[in-house]
Parts: C-alpha cells; sequence; structure tokens
C-alpha cells in the first residue's frame, strides 16, 4: 500500500520537474514584460523627439515670423513713428507682395531649424511656406494706418493739445453748413440784382422811346446824375475787378513770393490704383482702435510743416498740410486753395455778423438807396444793399487770411467792436493792406485745425500717406517706394516635416502690439 502511493506521488525527482515548469513560466513572463516595457521606453523616445520637434517648429516659426517684422522701414518710423515692412525690399523682391514676404519668412524659418540636419529623432526640413493673408497700410481706407496712429497719439498724455482741441472743434460743428447757406443767398442775391438791372433798364428804354423829343432843357441835371451814377458804380467796379483776381494777390498783393516746391502728385498713392492684401485679411492682433478725426488731425499736424512751420529743406514739398487740404501738385497752389477754403468759411461768419449789424446795414442801406435813385430804379435798393454787404463782408475775409498768413489771431466769430474795414475801403480795395490787431481767436494754425476736422477721413488718410511717400522717396533706395506695399499683418502657413513621422503644419497671424 505504501509502495503503491509512493509510486502513485511525487518521488524523489518530482520537485526538480515541478521546478522546471515554474521557471519557464517566468522566463516567458519576463520576456514579455521587457518587450511590452521596450517597446514603451521606445514609444516613449518617439514621442518625445517628436514632442521635441514640435516645440522646436513652434520656436523657429515664430521667431521667424518675428524677424520679418524686425524688417520695419527704418525711415518710415523715424520720420512718421510707423511700423511698416516694405514688401517691395527696397526694391529688390521680385513677385507680389506676399511671395516676397514668403520667401523672406522661408529663409528664416530654415535658418532657425538648420541646427536640427542631421538628427534621427527631431530632423526637420520645411516642405512649403505660403502667405495666407496680408494687411497693407491703405487696406480698408487706411484702417492700419489709424490703428498705428492711435498707438502713438495715445502713447503721450492727452494734456493741453487735446483741451485745445476740443474746443476748436466743437465750435466748427455746424459752420460749414452755415457758410454753404451764406454763399447760397448771396448768390441768389447777384441772380436777382442782374435781373433786377435789366428789367429796369428795358423800363427805361421804353420810357424814352415813348416820350417826344424835346428841347435843349431836358438834358438838365444830366450830367449831375451820369456823375454821380459813375461814383456808385465805382464801388462794385472796383471790388469786381479786387475780386477776380488770384487769391493770394488779394491777400499779399500782386507781387508776393511763395515756396516754388512742385512735386509730380499723379504718381502717389491718392491718385493711382492702389494694391490691396492678398487672400483672407487677418483681424486685428493688437486691439488698437482707429484714430478718431481728433486724433488723426493731431498727428497730421505734428508730423507735417505748413505756410508758417515749413517742412525741412529737402522736403518735396514744403506746405505739406496745405497739401493734405489742397492735394494739388504744387505749394502755391496748395496754399491758393487753403486761401479759399478760409475764405468761404471767413465769408460765411462775417456775412452772419455784417448783416446783423444794424449800424453797418445801414450805412449799406443809404448808399444803396443813393445808388438806386441816381438810376431812377427804387426798387433796386434792397437787392443793391444785399450786394454791398456782401462785398464788404468778401473784403472783410480778406484781411482775416492775411492775418493769419502774417501769424496773427482771428475771433472764430466776429462781433460789431472786433470788425476791421470801413465802407470807404471798398472804392480802392488795393491800397489797403489792413492786419488785424486782435489779442484773442485762433491762429492759422487752429484754423487749419479746423479745415482737417471738415476734411474726409479718407481723403486726409490718402494724403498723408502721399507725404509719406514723397518724403521716403527722397532718401536712399527709396525711389520706388510705395505705401500701399507696406504690410503691418500677415498670416501664414507652414509645412514642417519631421524624421519621426507626419510632418506638422504651423498656423499663425503676426502684427505689430
Amino acid at each position: 500500500m505504501t509502495r503503491l502511493k509512493a509510486r502513485s506521488g511525487c518521488g524523489a525527482g518530482a520537485p526538480r520537474r515541478c521546478l522546471r515548469g515554474e521557471q519557464g513560466y517566468l522566463t516567458v513572463f519576463l520576456a514579455l514584460s521587457v518587450m511590452a516595457f521596450l517597446g514603451l521606453f521606445l514609444l516613449l523616445i518617439r514621442e518625445t523627439g517628436r514632442g521635441t520637434a514640435r516645440l522646436k517648429t513652434a520656436c523657429g516659426a515664430g521667431t521667424a515670423a518675428d524677424s520679418v517684422l524686425a524688417e520695419f522701414h527704418r525711415e518710415l518710423h523715424e520720420r512718421f513713428d510707423l511700423f511698416y515692412v516694405d514688401t517691395q525690399y527696397l526694391g529688390e523682391a521680385a513677385g507680389s507682395p506676399a511671395q516676397a514676404v514668403g520667401g523672406q519668412l522661408d529663409y528664416y524659418i530654415k535658418k532657425n531649424l538648420e541646427n536640427t540636419v542631421g538628427k534621427k529623432l527631431c530632423a526637420l526640413q520645411v516642405q512649403e511656406v505660403e502667405v495666407t493673408g496680408m494687411r497693407m497700410a491703405s487696406d480698408q481706407g487706411a484702417a492700419s494706418l489709424r490703428e498705428q496712429v492711435y498707438a502713438y497719439m495715445s502713447a503721450d498724455p492727452a494734456g493741453e493739445w487735446a483741451a485745445a482741441a476740443l474746443v476748436t472743434v466743437d465750435r466748427w460743428k455746424g459752420f460749414e453748413t452755415d457758410t454753404l447757406e451764406w454763399t447760397r443767398r448771396r448768390e441768389d442775391n447777384r441772380r436777382k440784382l442782374e435781373e433786377d438791372l435789366r428789367k429796369g433798364e428795358e423800363r427805361q428804354e421804353k420810357e424814352r422811346e415813348e416820350q417826344p423829343e424835346s428841347g435843349s432843357g431836358e438834358g438838365e441835371g444830366a450830367p449831375q446824375e451820369a456823375e454821380e451814377e459813375n461814383l456808385a458804380r465805382k464801388i462794385l467796379a472796383a471790388m469786381e475787378d479786387f475780386m477776380e483776381a488770384p487769391i493770394l494777390h488779394q491777400v499779399y498783393g500782386r507781387h508776393a513770393e511763395f515756396s516754388a516746391a512742385a512735386y509730380p502728385v499723379g504718381e502717389l498713392l491718392s491718385h493711382r490704383p492702389l494694391y490691396a492684401g492678398n487672400g483672407p485679411v487677418p483681424t486685428n492682433s493688437h486691439g488698437y482702435p482707429q484714430a478718431d478725426e481728433l486724433l488723426f488731425d493731431e498727428y497730421v499736424l505734428e508730423k507735417t510743416g505748413d505756410f508758417l512751420h515749413e517742412a525741412r529743406q529737402d522736403a518735396p514739398l514744403r506746405y505739406q498740410t496745405e497739401y493734405i487740404l489742397g492735394g494739388k501738385d504744387s505749394d502755391r497752389k496748395n496754399l491758393e486753395a487753403v486761401a479759399e477754403q478760409l475764405m468761404l468759411l471767413r465769408g460765411g461768419v462775417n456775412c452772419a455778423c455784417l448783416f446783423g449789424d444794424t449800424k453797418r446795414t445801414a450805412k449799406a442801406e443809404t448808399v444803396a438807396g443813393a445808388i438806386s435813385l441816381v438810376l431812377f430804379q427804387p426798387h433796386l435798393k434792397e437787392s443793391l444793399a444785399a450786394a454791398i454787404l456782401f462785398v464788404w463782408s468778401y473784403y472783410e475775409s480778406v484781411v482775416d487770411v492775411r492775418t493769419l498768413l502774417k501769424g496773427g489771431k482771428i475771433p472764430l466769430v466776429k462781433t460789431p467792436e472786433t470788425w476791421q474795414t470801413p465802407l470807404s475801403d471798398l472804392l480802392k480795395p488795393w491800397d489797403k493792406a489792413r492786419v488785424s490787431t486782435a489779442e484773442e481767436g485762433f491762429d492759422y494754425r487752429g484754423y487749419l485745425r479746423g479745415l482737417l476736422y471738415l476734411e474726409g477721413s479718407r481723403i486726409k488718410s490718402l494724403r498723408m500717406m502721399d507725404i509719406m511717400e514723397m518724403e521716403i522717396r527722397q532718401t536712399p533706395q527709396g525711389s520706388g517706394f510705395r505705401m500701399d506695399r507696406c504690410m503691418d499683418l500677415y498670416s501664414f502657413r507652414a509645412r514642417i516635416g519631421c524624421g519621426t513621422g507626419e510632418p506638422f503644419q504651423v498656423e499663425m497671424t503676426v502684427g505689430y502690439d
């Protein structure tokens, strides 16, 4: 019984057979575990390599994008405090602006990633770089220009200039409408006076034809009437000759000298078709709003010269603010355009003052009454008195503009006490060179601020960029400079090949903050 159990159980060799089985199972387990851990380890190494490659790709692309922006136009920044990349690269770039910027971007990305060449886990190679969107200075009504102006102007405290500017523009509101209304009334009165004169002459001619011939006594008093009529007509004739002369002759005299600078404005941004940014327009990355009219006008006055504060000697046009308001091809023409605008403005203001001045209105009515009686046309008195008042206010406006251009001040609204010209000056307007001695009011630059405020936003923005083009084209290698080829914001897509798997794709929108 015992022997049978011994044979059926584990004998002396049984333990050895059981140990070998257990050792086999352990070997398989360890082999599988090592394979699993080795696979995980290799996977971690691979993903670490891809993560490193991805990080290098992002850093390299971001640094390359900033390197493109770092190539902003130095002269444009030094003169106008703006950050723009000239996509023509001083005329050396070939192809479109997107191709030029894309080429620069491709070069910088390759430079930033060249230290990965030969590394198996994070070797990177640029496969494709494409600029998908660009914003040029002139896009969307010069939106980027106004954003940069806001960023520049808001960096300084508002201070006294803002308070003064606000006072000025608040008082200018509504003056443009009043000026147009007075201009319309003057034209209506001129047509009425011409019609009344025509009807009166026809009536007198008819009466002479109907009257029988009389003796020599008929002409009594005729020489006196002719003399009075001639004297009466002198006022209107003298002023008519004066008003037909060029405005600068009226203001400064026939032999005045002004800047003779001229520039072919047909080549400038506001006169030519503009290049627009390609593809989708990238969004504003810095969040600045566009400069409003007040802020932009102050920027214009700070960066441009005018008649009393001329630009640099080497500037193509010396009266730059006047160019923004006039848009002509010479300093003289631009100054003349501004003088005409000032005349229109002052004409409306002075008409309002003069027609409300009972004392001076009575003088004009007395003269008009005398003239109408001499002409035997009493119905002319009303329209003739209005014509004299309009001519008188015009001459007062000439004195106002002359005062401004000589550095004086003129109140925005005249009163009887601040009126300068007597009625007698209208007989010999060329012999009088009056200048106001007022100590209160606005100077020439104050009136320029008002005219800029009344000017259209788009026109101001484009002509300001004209000034920038003029000045930059005076610099070495800047002859072909164009503001509509200047970029401050762009989007791009880059495809970077990686030695550890699928290539990376980077998409960014970058601009000046």
